[in-house]
């Protein structure tokens, strides 16, 4: 409940930092290996496409694709067929059905995985063949969420954010540097990449300095005794979701927003 929780207050932040910028797509990125990238991007898709919108998630990180493992998905085809102009983006899609929680109707969400491996990869992520598949993309939804590799260890993700409206920076608590993370943020702001927020993932409040600590008090219904409209009687062909107490949930940082220099999202409130 509480992972859910921080997915719609992240959710919340980003719709406000979107809210003057035409471009739909946003990259999700970090700044090394490990920090949590892919979960964080997959669970935002996801609470983003819960609250009823059209939402395509496309794995980019075409040297070391998950998005398709974690959603149950297959990395059959996809963007690097995409990129060599081999297959349709339409050709290349999956409806990947889930539940927002485990009395939630089913919903779903469009997932473009990365594709049969490819030896050139910075090269296929150039605008000229980008520019189209995420055009495709557009139109078919009204936010694109795009995996992509960690900023420091390849271009990629510069050359990918520079065609959307920004990037969301997963930093693992306790695990990246702080002058890893300026470095990451100096690259991303030097190519004119925006960056929206900053998730702080694997974040364990028990062991928070004092003033940083996050209590979540308010009273809720338990899921358990709420019956969602329609639910019939056993089990149904969609993924499950991840239990949320079985990790430590993200939390979004506050960050400044895209072409607004000093203003910030609203995070949550120190008590």
């Amino acid at each position: 409940m509480r992972a859910r929780e921080a997915f719609r207050v992240l959710r919340a932040n980003l719709a406000v930092a979107m809210a003057e910028v035409d471009n739909p797509c946003i990259v999700v990125t970090s700044a090394t290996e490990n920090e949590g990238k892919t979960s964080t991007c997959v669970a935002l898709a996801e609470s983003v496409a819960a609250a009823g919108s059209r939402v395509a998630l496309v794995d980019l990180d075409l040297r070391d694709p998950d998005v398709h493992r974690v959603l149950g998905g297959h990395c059959d085809v996809g963007a690097s067929d995409v990129l060599r102009g081999h297959r349709t983006v339409e050709a290349c899609l999956q409806q990947v059905q889930f539940r927002a929680g485990h009395n939630e109707p089913p919903t779903g969400l469009q997932l473009l995985a990365a594709g049969p491996a490819v030896a050139n990869p910075t090269e296929l992520l150039s605008e000229p063949r980008l520019r189209p598949l995420l055009h495709s993309l557009t139109s078919i939804a009204d936010i694109v969420f795009i995996d992509s590799p960690p900023v420091l260890a390849v271009a990629d993700t510069l050359l990918i954010g520079q065609l959307t409206a920004g990037a969301v920076l997963v930093v693992e608590a306790g695990g990246t540097p702080v002058p890893t993370v300026q470095r990451t943020k100096d690259a991303l702001v030097r190519s004119r990449v925006p960056v929206l927020g900053v998730v702080l993932n694997k974040f364990d409040n028990r062991f928070a300095p004092e003033g940083f600590r996050v209590e979540l008090g308010y009273r809720s219904v338990p899921d358990h005794l709420v019956s969602p409209p329609g639910a019939g009687p056993g089990p149904q062909p969609v993924r499950e979701p991840v239990d949320p107490e079985a990790e430590v949930p993200p939390t979004p940082l506050r960050a400044p927003l895209a072409g607004a220099p000093g203003r910030t999202t609203p995070g949550p409130r120190r008590p």
